[in-house]
């Protein structure tokens, strides 16, 4: 069993498969009682089989997506590192409403950005590229991550991690 655990770690798997050796790590962990040690740090199956990663892990990448009305999408890090300077083509009262004094609150940005009508989202994309500012898929290409979810590794999902920190 561990060697077929080392396998599925190291290789990526086609969906069909991954779900058949999920189940059978799941039945070999019931059999011998080694459920009770998931909450102690043994993964559970479908940590290891998916990509190693869990859940809670894709959906705070997924919360860290902003995604404009325009379907530009941009990690609120991203967002952050832009500074207030390119909310500044939105008017001095979008940015009021998106700062702290001056520093950027991100997660008012990312609350309003997302319901911008698609003109201002086209204006401030306009804004965020003048500053470098990478959309997220940018940001992933950049650090050699597959465009698409379902091929990612576990050390894809690691990099897209640090990416969102």
């Amino acid at each position: 069993m561990g060697k077929l655990a080392q396998t599925v770690i190291k290789k990526q798997l086609a969906p069909e498969h991954s779900t058949k050796i999920a189940s059978l790590i799941d039945k070999f962990d019931a059999r011998f009682g080694l459920k009770r040690l998931y909450s102690r740090g043994l993964p559970a199956p479908e940590e290891l089989v998916y990509c190693g990663a869990t859940i809670k892990e894709a959906e705070d990448l997924k919360n860290n997506l902003v995604t404009l009305t325009n379907g530009s999408q941009y990690t609120k890090s991203a967002l952050s590192r832009a500074g207030l300077e390119p909310y500044y083509v939105l008017g001095k009262d979008f940015v009021s409403a998106v700062s702290d004094g001056l520093d950027l609150n991100v997660e008012k940005l990312a609350q309003i950005v997302k319901t911008l009508p698609r003109t201002d989202a086209d204006l401030l994309d306009r804004a965020l590229r003048a500053t470098n500012t990478k959309t997220a898929t940018e940001e992933l290409c950049d650090a050699g991550i597959p465009s698409k979810i379902n091929d990612w590794s576990a050390e894809d999902w690691q990099k897209a991690a640090r990416l969102s920190a």
